[in-house]
């Protein structure tokens, strides 16, 4: 099961339950709020690199045919076309050191989060989600907590 929780930010958890015994089901719930993020950057990402990298390369592969045929006698338009051609591979350029930010992003170990989290409230709204699941399917929910224990 997967729900959002709006804290005082959106986070994401993924909750396992699991039967231990006929009487007791274990709860895992773990936070993935930044992976989940690193996900949609990286996806937005590269829904836009192929446009933002072509317009550079098709303006500079135009440039160069220029330089080649028509301009070819013009010292001025060259300068002209080198100098754009320059900027261009310029954009190509950031834009390549964006995606090698976002690789080294995507390496890294995952960092726990280091502000506090009110397991009450999202204690609370997972019991809210399964309540209303269960009445849907019309199943009986007995909730009994012996037990919290907190791994990090």
């Amino acid at each position: 099961m997967e729900f959002e929780q709006k804290l005082p930010i959106l986070q994401f958890f993924k909750v396992r339950i699991s039967n231990l015994n006929e009487q007791s089901l274990m709860l895992v719930v773990k936070n993935y709020t930044e992976i989940k993020k690193a996900e949609t950057l990286r996806s937005d990402f590269i829904a836009n690199v192929s446009h933002q990298l072509k317009t550079p390369l098709v303006s500079i592969k135009g440039f160069l045919e220029s330089i080649a045929g028509p301009a070819k006698d013009d010292a001025t338009a060259q300068q002209k076309f080198i100098k754009i051609m320059q900027e261009e591979s310029n954009k190509m350029e950031d834009l390549i050191e964006d995606l090698m930010s976002l690789s080294r992003i995507e390496s890294q170990a995952h960092i726990q989060p280091k502000d506090k989290v009110d397991i009450e409230i999202i204690l609370n709204n997972l019991i809210e989600t399964t309540i209303k699941l269960a009445e849907k399917n019309i199943l009986a929910l007995n909730l009994i907590v012996i037990t919290i224990i907190i791994m990090s």
